[in-house]
């Protein structure tokens, strides 16, 4: 039986993948909000981060030695103008930004196509294979995620699957991830009103830069960050909280997430198994 570490940055989340799998329990103690389930035969391990690069490696770190495979799950803004809320990205790669270069993660194409094949027919719109963004701040407003998608030719972006792409790499396990798209290219998150939009503004003020050379477990630079990054998710749920309430008045999103989320963990863990 192999062992997959999945992470996730928000509880919504987290729900999401733990409703599709069996006999899940909590695990503690643990350093991070940990709980374990069966998808087919393999063992799957789900850690709870929070938001961000230095959330998302913490989160890593929390895994089981033991994980034969690495998954980053959950939503992400939308940077091609084609994608709606819902729609659901498959990445074949992941890029990100270090002291202004791009810096490029591939995803193993059998877990591409395998994750592909198994979502196609149960989805309305088939899954957008494509390049990933994984930001070291909030990309929040609509020329941003423009400028984004020029830059990168994304189809979305989130901020956290660079750090488990190191730490993938470091640790010698693939990686695969999993996005639904929350907000699309053309809704600014900054358009929310009140309080969700002063939060998402502060929060992508506040998150942590990678223009140090990105090493997320930096002592140095993890230091006194923890504050910041309660602060940045608490806001930054709150955002995600509102969108959610728009976008499923307007796109019913709901379905293609929980048809993804019950095709997709069973199939993930495919190296022991017939591509």
């Amino acid at each position: 039986m192999s062992t997959i570490g999945v992470v996730t940055a928000l509880r919504l989340e987290t729900r999401a993948v733990l409703g599709a799998l069996t006999r899940t329990r909590r695990l503690r103690p643990a350093a991070r909000p940990s709980w374990s389930g069966r998808a087919g035969e393999h063992e799957i391990v789900v850690v709870e981060g929070g938001v961000g690069p230095v959330a998302a490696a913490r989160a890593a770190m929390a895994l089981p030695a033991r994980i034969t495979l690495v998954g980053s799950l959950g939503f992400a803004g939308g940077l091609d103008p084609e994608l709606a809320t819902g729609d659901v990205i498959v990445p074949s790669a992941i890029v990100w930004e270090e002291g202004g270069l791009a810096c490029r993660h591939d995803v193993e194409p059998a877990l591409v196509d395998r994750l592909a094949r198994v979502l196609t027919p149960v989805l309305a719109r088939p899954p957008r294979i494509g390049t990933l963004f994984s930001a070291a701040a909030v990309v929040a407003d609509v020329a941003a995620k423009r400028a984004a998608y020029e830059r990168h030719a994304a189809a979305g972006v989130e901020m956290e699957a660079a750090a488990l792409a190191q730490h993938a790499r470091e640790h010698g396990v693939p990686l695969f991830a999993l996005r639904v798209v929350l907000d699309p290219a053309a809704l600014s998150l900054e358009q929310l009103p009140g309080d969700d939009a002063v939060g998402v503004a502060a929060a992508r003020d506040a998150a942590p830069s990678r223009a140090d050379g990105g090493n997320r477990a930096d002592a140095g630079r993890a230091c006194g960050t923890a504050r910041v990054a309660r602060r940045h998710t608490r806001r930054r749920d709150r955002s995600v909280m509102a969108c959610i309430r728009d976008a499923r008045s307007r796109a019913r999103r709901a379905r293609p997430i929980d048809a993804a989320r019950d095709r997709a963990c069973p199939a993930c863990p495919i190296r022991n198994g017939p591509i």
